[in-house]
């Protein structure tokens, strides 16, 4: 970000200027210094003396104007620099997050390339402004929900909302608002909700109301995190509160008692809310990222296939999650579609048989240089050796033709992983 927006080699040469004047200063200084102390007598009344001194203070102050403007752009400089690398840690979280989603599905990991591309077009498309705060808020907003929306196009309906939660809570721990050692208590939280519906499972001895993995949760809390210092005893001594809680229609809007009411963040609450009623946790973590980074990030994502499309590049493979045949002869239809707008030929090719295979890849090799043509990829998933397909795809970009454009129709699957793509559904 630093290099596109903003030429910083230049306060290293600032810097380097002004630190030679100031030596020239100080040597001046120190040869005044020196003619004084060997000066004998009167030197007022030593015309070559006070003359020699005389021209080595206008020197010094044509020094001293020549290096004041340096020090204030040295300092201006410094300070957009400080701005930009804010501004660089905010992107590098970004990024960090959605590496977090490969532990979701393998199918989640997204190349360092592709963020760089998304960054490039935030800088180019954000809104502009000559002052550097003002412009660097605009470049972090673009980039913030333009990554949010191209990242939630190829996630699978059911992960969006723990990938919104995820960015809504890195956030707040870029913006002081949230700890960032409490974040270790989501994936746990979220295994619980995927499995505390589980009628069958055992309860636990201290409370019969409680399932077992409720109990073991709110220990790992309690042993985890100093703020739930003394919940398991609480729970069983004020049994009935909890209870009430356990079984309420809307346990949100119930007040805990204290400490907890006083002592727990809006995010701890969440997480002990969570805990004790895990079919609620959606609804949570949906009122959590509306109220503290925004309803844009709980509401759904338009996609626009065109656009996805302009975003991308030769080298780019655009890849699209379909649930059965149905939805993979819709992705095609829309595909075969956009082409024809654009004058386009698609060439509809199957991984699914070895002689088919063949032919795919060779017709791949072809295409990336001639252009004449997109290729449509189905079955994809089939392929042992997807990733290995892909990874060299994405590395030939020089040698693509401008023209030329990979579709692919897969099925979520450990094949395809590690790679630079755009994914949509």
């Amino acid at each position: 970000m630093v290099s596109v927006q903003r030429g910083f080699a230049d306060l290293q040469k600032t810097i380097r200027k002004t630190n030679s004047v100031t030596e020239k200063v100080s040597a001046k200084k120190e040869e005044m210094l020196q003619v004084l102390a060997k000066a004998e007598g009167n030197i007022l009344g030593q015309k070559e003396v006070v003359d020699g001194l005389l021209k080595m203070i206008d020197e010094i102050g044509e020094l001293e104007e020549v290096r004041r403007p340096l020090c204030q752009a040295a300092l201006v400089q410094a300070e957009a620099r400080a701005a930009y690398v804010k501004a660089a840690v905010h992107a590098v979280s970004l990024y960090r997050t959605i590496q977090r989603l490969k532990y979701i599905s393998p199918m989640y990991q997204y190349s360092l390339g592709w963020f760089l591309k998304v960054l490039q077009m935030s800088i180019e498309n954000s809104n502009k402004s000559r002052a550097i705060e003002k412009r660097l808020r605009y470049i972090k907003d673009h980039l913030t929900y333009s990554l949010f929306c191209q990242v939630t196009h190829g996630l699978m309906r059911k992960d969006r909302l723990l990938f919104a939660f995820l960015l809504s809570c890195q956030l707040m721990v870029d913006d002081g608002r949230l700890d960032a050692a409490h974040l270790v208590a989501v994936p746990p939280l979220w295994a619980l909700a995927v499995e505390g519906s589980n009628d069958v499972k055992e309860a636990s001895s201290e409370l019969p109301w409680l399932k077992i993995a409720k109990w073991n949760f709110f220990q790992y809390l309690e042993k985890t995190f100093k703020e739930f210092e003394g919940l398991c005893s609480d729970l069983v001594q004020s049994s009935s509160f909890w209870l009430v809680l356990h079984e309420a229609k809307e346990p949100d809007n119930l007040p805990l008692k204290e400490p907890w009411y006083s002592s727990l963040t809006p995010f701890l609450r969440l997480v002990l809310i969570g805990a004790l009623r895990p079919d609620k946790l959606l609804e949570l973590a949906h009122s959590f990222v509306s109220d503290h980074v925004g309803f844009k990030f709980v509401e759904p994502v338009t996609f626009d296939l065109g656009r996805a499309f302009s975003d991308g590049c030769a080298s780019q493979p655009l890849v699209a999650l379909a649930p059965d045949a149905e939805g993979a002869a819709a992705i095609t239809a829309k595909v075969v579609r956009l082409a024809a707008q654009r004058s386009q030929h698609v060439e509809v090719l199957s991984l699914g048989e070895e002689g088919e295979r063949s032919h795919a890849l060779r017709r791949l090799a072809d295409l990336e240089e001639t252009g004449s043509a997109w290729i449509l990829m189905e079955d994809f998933y089939l392929e042992s050796e997807a990733g290995k397909i892909l990874r060299s795809h994405a590395k030939q970009d020089v040698a693509f033709h401008p023209g030329y454009r990979l579709w692919i129709i897969t099925r979520e699957t450990h094949n395809v992983s590690l790679v630079l793509t755009t994914f949509y559904t």
